[in-house]
């Protein structure tokens, strides 16, 4: 328990400009703290639920609270990701030989295509948010004065259980819940796939992953056979074959132990995905898919970019997630717009 402690606030401390109340560092903990990325997802998304309900509850302009609701999850992060999108549309867009994307990848120098993608991402995920207006918790009045949001909450509440209300029909908590598990599914993705995909060789996974690929069975064996001096020939010569092959055997069961154990951590993520995912799509039915688009989303750019540049790291990951957040919450937001216009047109 106190290790997958430590992997909690490894990956705190990593992925969240939050201040660290215990830091620490494991190094054996570091597959742990993949698993701990959908708990630093908890931590955002909590955040980013608890703004939109205090721009509602204040009554801040839209303008503003749109703002506030397209900044807060890359203020959390310290715009950790928006570095990686950056990065990846540099590379990507830049149509040049492989060897050269990747280079880019690794430039800490912003291009003009990173700044480009980066103002029309920061312009699309404010849109989005100023598109909320038209939602049931927004009031209805100005819209449709016949149509009061009263009576829009009054004919969700009404509506019976259905795949397409789910268990309950309160857009309110659905908009809330929705946007608290964005970053969860996000981020049990991103654990997923530095997990599952290659990594590229250029990528700090690549170190931690170099034993589970390579085996490491021949600096193993060598470390074995040292010290068999003062023997003869022949008994030295033996010596070293035994040993040689039990260094093996040792290292065939470490890394079989190591990838069972990122098995187990792949598992624990999905499990943690399919949660974030199917929970809110129970409870609000179609009001609810917004976790699931955003994972959805997450895949279609982490493998986009996977097969661009030739293998997964960091900045792959936090160009989906940042993608994979803003399809999230437009789905999110427009979803739930058009059950807003169709009680007003049934109004």
């Amino acid at each position: 328990m106190k290790t997958w402690f430590t992997a909690f606030f490894m990956a705190w401390g990593m992925f969240l400009a939050i201040p660290c109340p215990f830091p620490r560092w494991d190094e054996n903990a570091r597959p742990r703290m993949l698993v701990c990325l959908p708990f630093v997802g908890v931590i955002v998304g909590g955040l980013w639920a608890l703004t939109a309900w205090l721009t509602e509850l204040i009554g801040l302009p839209r303008s503003i609270a749109a703002l506030l609701l397209a900044a807060v999850p890359w203020l959390v992060t310290g715009f950790l990701h928006l570095d990686g999108f950056s990065d990846v549309c540099d590379a990507m867009l830049s149509h040049r030989d492989l060897q050269t994307r990747q280079k880019i990848l690794k430039d800490p120098h912003c291009g003009a295509f990173g700044v480009i993608c980066l103002l029309l991402l920061i312009l699309a995920q404010f849109c989005v948010f100023f598109s909320a207006e038209k939602i049931p918790q927004a009031s209805l009045e100005g819209v449709m004065p016949c149509f009061s949001s009263r009576c829009a909450m009054q004919a969700f509440e009404n509506a019976k259980p259905t795949l397409l209300f789910g268990l309950n029909g309160d857009p309110r908590f659905a908009f809330l819940l929705s946007i608290g598990l964005i970053p969860v599914a996000t981020r049990a993705c991103a654990g997923i796939a530095v997990l599952s995909l290659r990594s590229m060789k250029t990528s700090q996974y690549a170190a931690m992953n170099s034993a589970a690929e390579n085996g490491g069975t021949q600096s193993g064996a060598e470390l074995k056979a040292e010290g068999v001096a003062d023997l003869s020939v022949d008994a030295e010569k033996a010596k070293t074959a035994e040993t040689q092959a039990e260094g093996k055997t040792e290292l065939a069961s470490e890394l079989a132990l190591r990838k069972k154990k990122r098995a187990r951590c792949r598992a624990a993520l999905i499990a943690v995905l399919i949660l974030a995912a199917a929970v809110p799509a129970a409870l609000f039915g179609v009001l609810g898919l917004a976790p699931a688009a955003a994972a959805l989303f997450y895949w279609i750019f982490a493998l986009i970019a996977y097969r661009n540049l030739d293998g997964m790291n960091g900045d792959i990951s936090g160009f989906a997630l940042t993608l994979g957040e803003l399809f999230g919450a437009a789905v999110l937001v427009f979803v739930q717009s058009g059950f807003a216009e169709r009680l007003i047109v049934i109004g």
